[in-house]
C-alpha cells in the first residue's frame, strides 16, 4: 500500500536514504508523487519522484528496507 509521504516520515526516511535532508522531504512532499510503502500498517519502503520539465515524471529513489527486500515489494 502506498500512501503519500509527510514531514512526520524524516526519521524513517533517513534511515534508508541517509543522505536524504529535512528540506528535501518537504519539497518530496509538497508534490503529489512521493510515498511511503507500507505492508500491513508497517512502513517498508520509500518512493521519491518528481517531475521534470514540470510534466515528465521521475523516479528519484526507491529503497525498500533491508528486512523487507525479495518479497516484491518494490516492483
Amino acid at each position: 500500500m502506498l500512501r503519500k509521504i509527510n514531514l512526520d516520515d524524516y526519521e524513517f526516511a533517513v534511515r534508508l536514504l541517509p543522505r536524504l535532508k529535512k528540506s528535501d522531504l518537504s519539497v518530496y512532499a509538497l508534490g503529489s508523487m512521493s510515498f511511503v510503502i507500507e505492508d500491513d500498517g508497517q512502513a517498508v519502503g520509500i518512493l521519491l519522484s518528481s517531475l521534470l520539465w514540470e510534466r515528465i515524471p521521475f523516479l528519484q529513489h526507491l529503497v525498500v528496507a533491508e528486512g523487507s527486500r525479495g518479497r516484491g515489494i518494490g516492483s
